[in-house]
């Protein structure tokens, strides 16, 4: 009896193999005709002048960009020297001369109120400066 159930269990396998080996062929045989029918539908020619065409067309698009970056390169270089000139002109028209002479610039304001730890405001008073901190104390305690 165990020799029978033996040589069914293996009948049996042999069974699902030739099955599954069924199977395979029939997936394989459907999958050449539809490559036969994708290669007789394709024309190589005119797969190769499209993709010659793509070629080209991939070539002038990237000359394009290497010439408009060259072209807007160049536009940037130029007006470094016109906003040079711009900010010549509007320093003309306000009666300010770039002559790199700092000796006439006001240091008295600063010095002092980076060594302070409160800073103060050039040419504010006591009665400003008192208006000014009683504000700033409201809006820190959210009362204005």
């Amino acid at each position: 009896l165990e020799k029978m159930k033996d040589s069914m269990f293996t009948i049996k396998m042999q069974m699902t193999e030739m099955r599954s080996m069924h199977a395979m062929t029939g997936a394989m045989k459907r999958m050449q005709r539809v490559l036969r029918d994708m290669n007789k539908s394709t024309d190589l020619n005119k797969t190769r002048k499209a993709a010659i065409k793509m070629q080209q067309e991939l070539l002038k698009a990237q000359l394009k960009g290497e010439m408009l970056s060259d072209v807007m390169e160049d536009a940037l270089d130029d007006d470094g020297v016109a906003e040079d000139d711009l900010v010549d002109q509007v320093l003309a028209e306000a009666g300010i001369a770039m002559t790199g002479d700092l000796a006439s610039v006001p240091t008295s304001g600063v010095a002092n109120s980076a060594s302070e730890s409160n800073p103060v405001a050039v040419g504010a008073d006591d009665a400003d400066m008192s208006d000014l901190e009683a504000r700033m104390r409201n809006l820190q305690n959210g009362d204005e």
